[in-house]
């Protein structure tokens, strides 16, 4: 009997391939993300800081009116940039759960290859057996045959 062959293990191979890229690419999301999370948190961590430092200041001597309109102009740009970071945050959580959705119908589009390879696989190991316990079986009929006839 023939080696087992799988006829669509090419198919098979690209959804290997498919898998490991959308795997790489997973990992590229995964890693923009935390970039956006990282700058998010050092944003917010800079608004608590320089509102303490406010504080602190504010209770040393009074600040003059320029001062002020520039600390809290400076306040309010920081509030808009965390808020437009905490979007882009959003955006690269976003494209993760993507990613994490596509990787995920990749490796269940190789599991039904495998599947049915291994199938196929156990359907030929079967036969084999039978094809071999047939012939040894016939073995068994000659040598009963020839020790008759000698």
């Amino acid at each position: 009997m023939k080696k087992f062959s799988f006829k669509l293990q090419a198919v098979l191979r690209e959804r290997e391939i498919r898998e490991d890229e959308r795997k790489r690419e997973l990992a590229e999301t995964i890693k923009e993300w935390l970039k956006q999370k990282q700058i998010l948190d050092r944003l917010q961590n800079y608004l608590k800081e320089s509102e303490a430092l406010s504080y602190a200041e504010k209770e040393k001597k009074v600040p003059d009116i320029k001062t002020i309109r520039s600390y809290e102009m400076f306040m309010m740009m920081l509030r808009r940039r965390i808020i437009e970071q905490k979007i882009e945050t959003k955006k690269a959580e976003k494209c993760v759960d993507d990613y994490r959705i596509k990787l995920a119908e990749a490796m269940k589009r190789k599991k039904i290859l495998f599947t049915f390879r291994d199938k196929l696989h156990k359907i030929y190991q079967s036969e084999a057996e039978k094809l071999e316990r047939k012939e040894l079986d016939e073995i068994s009929v000659l040598r009963v045959n020839h020790a008759k006839h000698h």
